[in-house]
């Protein structure tokens, strides 16, 4: 407690870099261009090398660009520079990275270089960098400092922040210390969680540990659901478990709406045609915008779909498919490019009546050929739960397991241009799921178990379980 009362003076006692809510970030310095200065030659450089067409001179323009900017790949932007001109930055898809300055960006808020001591970089998304710190004051304090991109919208942070504010104190929620910001730099400040990784335990973790992760995130979705709160980004890496402790962590709300009612509607014309074909005035409609924000492998159909009224049944399809990754040892289960071969990944598993009639529910339309048949969720986990420990017996035992002979039933299905990724996604269950030849002999979870599953992964949001009723589920509250 005293190092929150230290810390809290230490950084609330400085007004002049704190940022207190009511501000809402009103005298936020957003320089025109992207809130950046562009650097001149990093601009010269890609303008010629996307208009030339010698592949060797488009060679040399990237060397060039590479030398100037130390570090240059396919989804590098123009190299940019804050508004100050101290430092120059390339900024990417992936982050922000050095550019000739060794200096980290974070250090450019005056009051963390005062208060805190950085110690390592410990995880980075989109849209900002998390380090590990502890108090100059108390060392053995640890604290982790998510650092927001300059290139994040202001309302974007507006919205984080706000959310984390409201759910301060909530059971299984990250809470927030405070947060400090210098002209365009922003820093959140949290208490540092130690956990353990995904991939570590999604496959050791026992029953009752499984039945400890669901009861904590649900526990956690409760709370954050209650308040209004979409999280919009239910994945693993935003779920942090320590397992010999049995602690969890909701973390990571830059994605979160706030009593999210999205009633946008596009009116259409009337189309000249009632069958699957594609007429004039269907390529005359404007595009139907919702939103679509979340992890490739963790988006609701409703969110695939592009159904605008979207709800917090969204995070429980998520939380679902981290269910099935515990259930099955199988992560990521999911793994489509795209919405449409995400679609058809979940339709290989509930089966393509299930799909067309949650599509009609949606006002939307969704054809399929041939017909898909649903899977048995129990049968499926069980089998490649106990394929995997096939696998690893005869890797430790030096020999390989490979799954042949993919059921014809599946590679039937092909669509569109990218029916390669479904046939991928088809390979790798073992062919004893379709053939029949696997004896169900549910030895891991019971019944209960994949009823809670199927529930969570009901396709029709309207009758999806909420997070609530999850939680008096009999897995769950025996």
């Amino acid at each position: 407690m005293e190092s929150r009362g230290s810390l809290r003076e230490g950084v609330l006692g400085i007004s002049m870099f704190y940022k207190v809510w009511n501000d809402k970030f009103s005298n936020v310095v957003i320089p025109e261009q992207n809130r950046f200065a562009k650097c001149d030659i990093c601009v010269k450089i890609k303008l010629e090398r996307k208009n030339c067409l010698d592949k060797s001179k488009q060679a040399q323009l990237k060397e060039m660009l590479k030398q100037h900017t130390d570090r240059v790949d396919e989804n590098v932007l123009p190299c940019v520079m804050p508004s100050d001109n101290q430092c120059s930055c390339v900024a990417t898809t992936k982050g922000i990275f050095s550019c000739g300055c060794n200096k980290s960006l974070i250090n450019q808020i005056p009051i963390i270089q005062s208060t805190f001591n950085i110690k390592s970089k410990i995880a980075q998304g989109t849209f900002g960098r998390v380090f590990l710190a502890s108090l100059r004051e108390c060392p053995s304090t640890l604290y982790a400092l998510k650092y927001i991109l300059p290139t994040c919208a202001p309302q974007r942070i507006e919205k984080e922040i706000k959310c984390l504010l409201l759910l301060n104190d909530c059971n299984n929620v990250v809470s927030l210390e405070t947060f400090v910001r210098y002209n365009s730099h922003v820093a959140l400040v949290k208490p540092f969680f130690e956990h353990d990784s995904f991939r570590n335990y999604v496959s050791t973790l026992t029953l009752n540990e499984i039945q400890d992760y669901m009861k904590a995130l649900f526990t956690a979705l409760v709370a954050v659901h209650e308040l209004g709160i979409i999280h919009r980004d239910i994945k693993p890496s935003n779920c942090l478990y320590n397992c010999k402790k049995r602690k969890f962590r909701l973390i990571d709300f830059g994605l979160a709406q706030i009593d999210a009612k999205m009633t946008l509607s596009v009116r259409h014309n009337r189309c000249e045609h009632h069958t699957n074909e594609i007429c004039r005035t269907c390529c005359q409609r404007p595009p139907q915008v919702s939103a679509r924000s979340g992890t490739p492998g963790f988006r609701a159909p409703e969110v695939l779909l592009k159904y605008p009224q979207q709800t917090t049944a969204i995070d429980i399809w998520s939380a679902g498919v981290i269910f099935l990754c515990l259930l099955s040892c199988k992560y990521p289960f999911f793994k489509a490019p795209s919405d449409l071969i995400a679609m058809m990944e979940i339709t290989t598993l509930f089966g393509s009546e299930k799909s067309t009639s949650v599509a009609k529910c949606l006002h939307k339309e969704f054809t399929c050929s041939p017909t898909i048949y649903p899977q048995n969720l129990s049968h499926l986990c069980e089998t490649l739960r106990q394929s995997r420990s096939a696998l690893l017996k005869d890797t430790n035992a030096g020999t390989q397991c490979k799954v042949e002979n993919v059921p014809d039933r599946l590679n039937a299905v092909q669509f569109a241009t990218d029916h390669s990724q479904l046939l991928e996604f088809a390979e790798q269950f073992p062919p004893s799921i379709f053939e029949g030849s696997y004896k169900h002999t549910p030895d891991f979870a019971p019944a209960v178990a994949y009823d809670l599953l199927e529930k969570c992964l009901d396709l029709n949001p309207f009758t999806r379980i909420t997070a609530s009723h999850a939680l008096q589920h009999p897995f769950l509250n025996p």
